[in-house]
């Protein structure tokens, strides 16, 4: 059992364990700042990103969502135009707004697809917010110096630690787990009972309340909503429910501020 910040187990003092308070009290206050870190720096670079898509969108619109005007507006000539299918015709229809906007064009096709481009009329498609983040396209915005090494750093280690950009998860949100893996073996799941910090919510559980988010290993402790159940997972194995069900403003979660009680004591 861990001991608590105040003392040893049973309210006694223990000069042995004051290491691993320190260590505990150090992981705990570098998770609260990744986390913080981590936020601002996707919210900056979704920012980016989002004022780009303004910026394609403001030029589709200019052009009637045409690939002559739009080719007339990046190279003073519509020639191109005539006689090319499909994926070639979108191709060149990034290539001339990233023209018309000066950007590289894997920047543009990081923030938009092209659809139903075989007419002189093409369809343009933003990447919604959640495929927005990903590993390819922050390190494509770096590249092109849209984001600096503070940022992409910051970005990178949140994707790799598990940390979701389609959830923002806060504490009374109503979850429910992501569609189960059918490729684990029976020792996977097995080491997962084991563990405090379970990759999904229980079978049994089907939806959830936050009661506490940790930032610290991105995990959040739930209460199931039809039943006293309650525990802790990951981040990522979880999404918003899509429920009508209303929350109940009595259901509250218990009053201690230590993060590694009822986790890992």
């Amino acid at each position: 059992m861990i001991p608590d910040f105040d003392g040893g187990e049973d309210g006694e003092d223990d000069g042995g364990d004051d290491a691993a308070r320190r260590k505990q009290e150090d992981f705990i206050d570098w998770g609260m700042a990744f986390g913080g870190e981590y936020e601002e720096a996707e919210f900056s670079y979704i920012m980016i990103a989002t004022e780009i898509q303004r910026e394609v969108q403001e030029v589709v619109s200019v052009s009637g969502s045409s690939f002559r005007n739009l080719l007339l507006e990046a190279r003073g000539t519509s020639e191109a135009a005539v006689g090319l299918p499909g994926k070639v015709r979108g191709f060149m229809v990034i290539s001339a707004i990233a023209l018309v906007l000066e950007y590289r064009t894997e920047v543009i096709r990081a923030v938009a697809w092209v659809n139903n481009a075989d007419g002189d009329e093409f369809e343009l498609e933003l990447v919604p917010g959640g495929k927005l983040v990903s590993p390819k396209r922050v390190d494509i915005f770096w590249k092109h110096g849209l984001i600096d090494d503070r940022v992409r750093g910051a970005m990178m280690e949140g994707i790799d630690n598990g940390i979701s950009p389609l959830v923002r998860l806060s504490r009374g949100d109503i979850i429910t787990s992501k569609p189960a893996s059918l490729s684990k073996t029976a020792s996977e799941r097995l080491e997962d009972s084991y563990k405090a910090v379970k990759n999904r919510l229980p079978t049994k559980v089907k939806v959830a309340k936050v009661t506490r988010v940790d930032w610290s290993d991105h995990s959040v402790k739930w209460r199931c909503m039809d039943s006293y159940a309650t525990g802790w997972c990951r981040m990522d194995g979880v999404v918003l429910a899509n429920t009508t069900r209303e929350e109940n403003p009595d259901d509250d979660d218990e009053g201690s501020r230590n993060l590694f009680a009822g986790k890992y004591g």
